[in-house]
C-alpha cells in the first residue's frame, strides 16, 4: 500500500514537470516570433501610390416618368354611364373620358337644363319683339344677361358630367367601368404624355451636395442601358425629411417597352471625375475617427502619416495630401504595426 503510494507521488512529480517544461518551450517559441519580427521586421505587404484619373458614382433606384401625369377624378358623388376611352389609347386634351349619369337630382342637371330651355325661348320671343320695336334694347340685354347665365351653369354641370382629359397622352390606368359609382376625388383613369419620359430618384441628405444639375449618367433596366443627364435636383427635402428629389433626363432615345412610364430603373450618375492625381489601394486607409492614415516605408519602417483624401471608389482612393506619387504603402500587415516599426517587405507567394 506504502509502496503504490510513493508510486502515485512519482508520477505526479514526473506530470509537473513535463507539464512546466512544455510550458516554458512554448513562452520561449512566442518569444522568439516577437523577437524575430522586432529584429528581422514586420512582415507587411506594399503597394506604391500612382498618377492617375479618377471617378466616382453613386447608384440609386429610380421610376420612370412621363413628362406631364394627370390622374382623372370624379368631381360629383355620381354613377359611370358610359366609357369613351380604352386602356393604352391616346387622347387629346378636353377629350371625353366618361359620363357620369344624368338622372341623380343632386347633379342638377335636368334643372338647368331646363332653365336653359326656358330662357332661351323667352330671349327668341323679347328678340322679335325689339326687332320689331316693341321693346327697349335694355330689356333685351337683361334678358340676354339671363340667357348667358344659364347656359355658363348648363356648361359647368356638363363638365362635371362628361369627365374630360387633362392633357394629351396615353391612358396607362383606366379604373372606371360603366355602372360603377364614382365618389368626389374617385381616380377614373391616368393619362401619361408621351412626350419626353424622365427618371425621379429619391437621393439621402448625405449625398446631395454630391448631385448637380447636369451631371452625366447612365440609366439601366433588364437588358438595356442608355446615358442620361441630371436635370435638376430640388432644393427642400421631401416629406420623410431624409430624401431629396432629382430627376434624370434621358439624353438618347428611349424604346417605349424598356423604358416605359411606371418601371423601375437603376440610375448611376457620375458624382466626381479628376484626372492625374495620387492614387492608393483602399486596403491602405486606416481610420482615425473622422481622420485617415496610412503607413509609408521610410527607410525599411513603417511611417504613420496622415493623409486626407478627396474620394473613394471600390479600386482606388484619391488623396489630395499627406502621400506622394511613387511612395510605398502597407496594404497588408498594417494591424501589426506601430509608428516607427521594422518591417520586411514580401509579396504574396511568400506569405
Amino acid at each position: 500500500m506504502k509502496r503504490a503510494f510513493l508510486i502515485l507521488i512519482a508520477l505526479a512529480v514526473v506530470a509537473l514537470l513535463i507539464y512546466r517544461f512544455i510550458e516554458r518551450r512554448s513562452v520561449e517559441a512566442t518569444r522568439t516570433i516577437a523577437l524575430i519580427q522586432a529584429e528581422e521586421g514586420y512582415p507587411v505587404e506594399v503597394e506604391p501610390a500612382i498618377t492617375g484619373n479618377f471617378s466616382m458614382t453613386r447608384k440609386f433606384t429610380g421610376t420612370v416618368i412621363g413628362e406631364k401625369e394627370a390622374i382623372v377624378v370624379s368631381s360629383l358623388p355620381e354613377y359611370i354611364s358610359s366609357i369613351s376611352v380604352r386602356e393604352g389609347q391616346y387622347v387629346e386634351k378636353d377629350a371625353v373620358i366618361c359620363e357620369l349619369s344624368r338622372d341623380n337630382p343632386n347633379a342638377g342637371y335636368a334643372q338647368a337644363k331646363l332653365a336653359y330651355d326656358n330662357i332661351q325661348k323667352e330671349f327668341e320671343r323679347i328678340k322679335k319683339l325689339h326687332d320689331e320695336g316693341a321693346v327697349s334694347q335694355q330689356v333685351l340685354d337683361g334678358i340676354r344677361l339671363q340667357l348667358d347665365i344659364t347656359a355658363e351653369n348648363l356648361s359647368t354641370i356638363e363638365k362635371l358630367l362628361y369627365v374630360q382629359a387633362p392633357i394629351s397622352g396615353k391612358i396607362t390606368e383606366l379604373q372606371a367601368e360603366q355602372g360603377l359609382y364614382a365618389a368626389p376625388g374617385f381616380p377614373l383613369a391616368k393619362i401619361i404624355s408621351t412626350g419626353k419620359p424622365r427618371v425621379q430618384i429619391k437621393i439621402p441628405a448625405a449625398d446631395r451636395a454630391l448631385i448637380k444639375s447636369g451631371s452625366a449618367c447612365k440609366i439601366s433596366t433588364d437588358g438595356a442601358s442608355i446615358k442620361g443627364k441630371v436635370e435638376r435636383v430640388s432644393y427642400s427635402a421631401n416629406p420623410d425629411g431624409r430624401t431629396f428629389s432629382a430627376w434624370i433626363d434621358f439624353a438618347e432615345k428611349t424604346d417605349e417597352f424598356l423604358f416605359s412610364p411606371g418601371l423601375l430603373v437603376d440610375v448611376k450618375i457620375n458624382v466626381l471625375d479628376v484626372k492625374d492625381v495620387t492614387l492608393i489601394s483602399p486596403n491602405a486607409l486606416i481610420r482615425d475617427g473622422e481622420k485617415w492614415n496610412t503607413y509609408k516605408i521610410e527607410d525599411n519602417k513603417a511611417k504613420l502619416k496622415s493623409i486626407e483624401i478627396g474620394g473613394q471608389n471600390s479600386d482606388l482612393v484619391w488623396v489630395k495630401s499627406g502621400i506622394e506619387q511613387g511612395a510605398k504603402v502597407v496594404v497588408s500587415g498594417a494591424n501589426l504595426l506601430h509608428d516607427g516599426a521594422l518591417v520586411r517587405i514580401i509579396t504574396r507567394t511568400e506569405r
